[in-house]
């Protein structure tokens, strides 16, 4: 059996999520280290699925899903 990744477990729940995505808050929420978390996520914004607001300096960096989420819309 294969065993998932901590990134795989990032991966995974970012795309599903349909709120925007702190990465401190969303490392301890998953139980996967902030740096992972952080790399892993800006990773994905680099790739087009998250879009990215804020980041510079102390100005914390806030993610959200590109993916279109049909179900949400119901």
């Amino acid at each position: 059996m294969t065993k998932w990744t901590s990134r795989d477990k990032i991966w995974n729940t970012a795309l599903k999520k349909t709120d925007e995505i702190r990465p401190e808050a969303f490392a301890h929420a998953i139980g996967v280290s902030e740096r992972t978390a952080r790399d892993c996520l800006e990773t994905m914004h680099e790739s087009g699925v998250l879009s990215k607001q804020g980041g510079k300096g102390r100005e914390p960096a806030v993610y959200s899903s590109l993916v279109d989420h049909p179900e949400a819309a119901e």
